[in-house]
């Protein structure tokens, strides 16, 4: 888990993106959802997608890694 981690960071770095950046993104789509403003979540997502970001919903969460 650990490499797969260095190797998302390695791949933003060359992108030109934070995780930092994702994360703030990640959050607000997760509050849309809750919210029930599942318009405003999908286009989050799809922000995230034109960035390379994919998205994993769970039971425990949401998760992300880079496309590759």
């Amino acid at each position: 888990e650990a490499f797969l981690l260095d190797m998302d960071n390695l791949l933003l770095k060359q992108m030109g993106i934070e995780r930092a950046a994702v994360q703030v993104l990640v959050d607000q789509r997760f509050a849309k959802r809750q919210a029930k403003d599942f318009a405003a979540s999908d286009q989050i997502r799809d922000q995230l997608l034109a960035m390379g970001i994919v998205l994993q919903d769970s039971p425990g969460g949401t998760y992300w890694e880079v496309k590759k």
